[in-house]
């Protein structure tokens, strides 16, 4: 099993929720079929919006990455609608 970290981005810019990590923990479930390979995920509230790690079955982190990526391309319209969106975790200091 392999971890992939992912950043879901709230598009308002504001920090994400418990209860908006729930709902995105079951949207991510429900759209998974078997080739994602998914074992687990964690959802957590961040200032950003949502911390992802997702974990798949793969005998590579490139596999790893490719299931993740599909999984998270599978919920993307979903995603768009709830108000969020897939990016890179923001710097903590913005003048760096």
């Amino acid at each position: 099993m392999r971890m992939v970290q992912a950043s879901l981005l709230r598009m308002n810019g504001g920090p994400g929720t418990a209860n908006e990590a729930h709902i995105l923990d079951e949207l991510l479930w429900a759209h998974a079929s078997a080739a994602h390979h998914l074992e687990h995920l964690r959802v957590r509230p961040a200032p950003y919006g949502l911390g992802l790690m997702v974990f798949v079955r793969a005998d590579t982190e490139a596999r790893a990455l490719a299931r993740a990526h599909a999984l998270l391309d599978a919920v993307r319209q979903p995603l768009r609608a709830l108000g969020y969106t897939v990016g890179t975790t923001p710097s903590p200091n913005p003048h760096r």
